[in-house]
């Protein structure tokens, strides 16, 4: 699987990393059964620190959704949502809040968030190891408590 991320390789070693690291998390949706089983989506959270080295913009401390990658033809079958769900629980058992940023260009991930109680921080914000150009990301928060913490629960 790849996107215009990086180059399917890359992902495949960060993957590994993701799944390695129990400060971090991996939802993984699969199609088909045994030989003809495959990856056809994840999406991972991973809990940030900010630092008292970091730039005064640096987001804040907290758990944050990244690389939600659906492979192309599956996309627009649910599986975004059913990944964002299952990263939002897993999340919920260990915070009040949850994280994420995108491209503005991005349309269909910042509407599949808004679903789910995001909403915008900021545009002036920097994330450690992310390549983010001034005025093209925004940083969004869905709290996780009250309704979104039975539904999630």
């Amino acid at each position: 699987m790849s996107r215009t991320g990086g180059p399917a390789d890359e992902r495949v070693e960060r993957l590994r990393g993701d799944l390695e690291d129990p400060e971090r998390y991996v939802a993984v949706a699969c199609a088909g059964s045994g030989a003809d089983e495959q990856v056809v989506g994840y999406g991972g959270v991973i809990r940030h620190e900010r630092l008292p080295e970091h730039p005064a913009d640096t987001a804040p401390s907290g758990y944050f959704l990244i690389g939600l990658i659906v492979a192309p033809g599956w996309r627009r079958h649910g599986i975004g949502e059913l990944l964002t769900l299952e990263r939002m629980r897993w999340t919920a058992e260990r915070a009040d809040s949850i994280w994420y940023f995108a491209n503005l260009a991005n349309g269909a991930i910042l509407d599949l968030h808004e679903r789910f109680g995001f909403e915008e921080v900021t545009r002036d914000f920097t994330f450690p190891g992310a390549p983010l150009q001034p005025g093209t990301c925004v940083l969004l928060r869905a709290p996780l408590v009250g309704q979104w913490k039975q539904l999630l629960g």
